[in-house]
This record gives structure tokens, C-alpha cells and sequence, in this order.
């Protein structure tokens, strides 16, 4: 019994440690920006941007403070490598209402999760630093509601699947972290031992896996990689890409 008691004595003491922990927070006016630049190049690594809608849904579920860039950055040449996209989502202060767990938002999309790991892109940073980024590879059936087709099928009746593989990662004022109650941790810390609150940036960069994709009507005609050949493709991309978006080199642990 003494034991118990002086378990829940313990208890209780740690609780009223972290929830007195809470006044400490800033209430504001002291907001870090992101490491990472507000603005997407119109070019690069040879490929042209072109600026990708946001949708409506998007704008209305998010805080207003909420602020997004988003680019697909197409190869140009003969026989060129498939589309990758920029997608980057500026968190305002209230941080939780900006930036969600990114695997929720593909689940309600309809994309199914092959596989997921942690990993990390070599030489990504201004001093060729790497960075941490969780990896999804995903696949959904393949639809153009919009146009009235419900699923696209195979002449013997089988569901056409699109691949893609996704890497994100969360760039605070000086951190780069790639999960989201590490994220969720790092902003904890800076406010209590920093007394700054500071911006978060949710980056991901997505290719499409072409192996076996038989392109669309009107879709330009792109070399067919597989699984390893477009991992291949995005970290060369995002090793050539990443060190000029950002402001400054990320701290390392």
C-alpha cells in the first residue's frame, strides 16, 4: 500500500510539473520564421516550375494564418524524366490547426500504404548536410470522378493503380525533423527553453512510379522508373534543389 501511495504521490507531482509547465508558453509576438525560404524557384534543376492549385478544402479546414506553396517541376526533354512536385505547407501560430499528421490527409485521398520507413537524403543542406524524411511509397485506383469515370480498368477488367513515392520532413526556425511528435517536441522545447515560438514548414516532394504506367490522354510521354530508380530520382532532385530554399544551415543533434 505505501508503495502504491507514494506511486500516485509521484504521479501526481509530475502531472502538476507539466501542467504548470503550460504558463510558461509565450503567448505570442516573439514568431521565428521557418529555415526554409518563402518562395519556390521558377526553375530547377533544369525543370520549369508551374504553380499547382490549392484547394478550397484545404483553405477552409487549415487556420487562416496558414500559408502554402505548392509547384510541379516538369523535364522538358526528349524521353524526360516523370514530374516531381513541391508541396509546402507554412504552419501560422496555432500550429495544430495548420500542420496535421500527413499520413491522415493521404489515407482520406484514398492512397493505400505499401510501405513506410524513416530515412534520410544525402548532402541536401547549403554545407551538404543531410536531412531526416519519412518515406511513403502509396497506391490508389486510378479515377477521373470529374470526368464521370469512377475507376479506370485493364481490357480483361482489372483496376489501373497509380504509384507514387513521398518523402516529407518539418523545418522549424533551426531543426529539420521528420516525425510529427518530434516536431511536436521541438516546438515544446524551444518555447520553454527559448521563450520563442517559432514557424513550421511540412515539406514533401512526390514523384509518381511510371513502371508500367501507360500515360493519359494528353500527358506528355515520361521514361518509366521503378520503385529504387525513383528514389533515385527525387533524392538527386531534392540534393540539387533544397540548399538554395533554404535561409541558413539546419542544427544538427
Amino acid at each position: 500500500m505505501k508503495t502504491m501511495y507514494k506511486r500516485s504521490w509521484v504521479l501526481t507531482i509530475v502531472l502538476a510539473i507539466l501542467f504548470s509547465a503550460i504558463w510558461l508558453l509565450p503567448k505570442g509576438g516573439d514568431f521565428q520564421p521557418s529555415l526554409l525560404k518563402t518562395e519556390l524557384p521558377e526553375v530547377a534543376v533544369g525543370r520549369q516550375g508551374y504553380d499547382l492549385k490549392i484547394s478550397d478544402k484545404e483553405l477552409k479546414q487549415l487556420a487562416p494564418d496558414t500559408s502554402f506553396l505548392r509547384k510541379r517541376y516538369i523535364d522538358g526533354s526528349l524521353d524526360g524524366m516523370p514530374p516531381i512536385d513541391i508541396s509546402i505547407v507554412f504552419a501560422g501560430k496555432d500550429v495544430n490547426n495548420s500542420i496535421h499528421r500527413p499520413e491522415v490527409c493521404l489515407e482520406a485521398q484514398g492512397w493505400n500504404f505499401i510501405s513506410q520507413r524513416y530515412t534520410v537524403l544525402k548532402n541536401c543542406t547549403p554545407k551538404g548536410g543531410d536531412i531526416p524524411v519519412k518515406e511513403i511509397v502509396c497506391e490508389r485506383a486510378r479515377t477521373a470522378k470529374d470526368k464521370g469515370v469512377v475507376k479506370f480498368e485493364t481490357v480483361d477488367g482489372k483496376p489501373i493503380y497509380d504509384r507514387r513515392i513521398q518523402y516529407y520532413t518539418f523545418m522549424g526556425k533551426d531543426v529539420v525533423v521528420a516525425g510529427h511528435y518530434q516536431r511536436t517536441w521541438e516546438d515544446i522545447k524551444t518555447r520553454l527553453t527559448e521563450g520563442k515560438d517559432q514557424q513550421w514548414a511540412y515539406v514533401t516532394f512526390s514523384m509518381d512510379i511510371t513502371e508500367g504506367k501507360e500515360p493519359e490522354i494528353g500527358e506528355y510521354w515520361y521514361q518509366q522508373l521503378n520503385v529504387e530508380q525513383t528514389r533515385a530520382s527525387i533524392a538527386d532532385f531534392v540534393s540539387k534543389s533544397l540548399p538554395s530554399m533554404l535561409r541558413a544551415e539546419p542544427k544538427r543533434d
